[in-house]
């Protein structure tokens, strides 16, 4: 598997988790994903900027087309593993933690989700509700309100400072991200499931188009050192 952001010392990652939008925003050009040049993204639009990101082959490690569960968390891990080392270390836990946050990017949808499948009708999900909620559960303590940002610890089972593959794996696995993302439920996820899943976690508004403020967002993770950022 390819890894996409390349970061030259773990003084430079720090820094480059305290940019701002702005700068972040900087190696993304809207005009050449806006085909049609009306301000909005359509998922047609988006899959085919995203593939100029994502190469799913990279994720795709055995080039059966779909991807496992492991080719997926795989894929992710392999988007915070900025120094290229094979281990997520302390300076590199922060996107981690930003992004498994309550407002991060692989926050739940839940509801949105079921309503997305549904052609907007609310429908419940039992499978996907049932993941989420013991997912929740698996994160959280008493004291903390679900869907806030995970500790280091939680991931690093061992101890040792670093998040190693295996242990990103047990840990993603407790989210149900897998089970959102394969949405036919049978085990494996299309490069279509991948992108549309990808889309509808900008398309807040669930109204199947990327405008602005959900611009901004694609802004900061496709520009310069972004969660996309080739």
């Amino acid at each position: 598997m390819t890894n996409y952001t390349q970061l030259t010392a773990n003084g430079l990652v720090a820094l480059l988790l305290c940019t701002t939008p702005v700068l972040a925003q900087a190696g993304w050009d809207e005009g050449a994903w806006d085909a049609d040049d009306d301000g909005l993204l359509s998922i047609e639009e988006f899959r085919e900027g995203f593939r100029e990101r994502v190469d799913f082959t990279d994720w795709d490690d055995d080039g059966n087309g779909v991807l496992s569960e492991v080719e997926f968390s795989s894929g992710i891990y392999g988007r915070y593993d900025g120094d290229l080392t094979d281990a997520i270390e302390v300076t590199e836990y922060g996107a981690l933690e930003r992004d498994f946050g309550d407002e991060g990017f692989w926050r739940f949808h839940r509801e949105q989700v079921v309503e997305a499948r549904q052609g907007g009708e609310e429908v419940v999900d039992e499978e996907v509700a049932d993941t989420a909620t013991d997912a929740d559960d698996a994160v959280t303590s008493a004291d903390e309100p679900a869907g806030e940002a995970i500790g280091f610890q939680a991931w690093d089972v061992d101890g040792d400072g670093v998040i190693l593959g295996n242990e990103f794996q047990t840990g993603f696995q407790t989210w149900g991200l897998f089970a959102e993302f394969d949405r036919t439920g049978d085990g494996s996820i299309t490069e279509d499931e991948l992108t549309q899943e990808i889309f509808d976690r900008y398309d807040d508004d669930g109204d199947g188009l990327i405008e602005e403020p959900e611009l901004a967002d694609i802004g900061d993770d496709m520009g310069d050192e972004g969660l996309w950022d080739v």
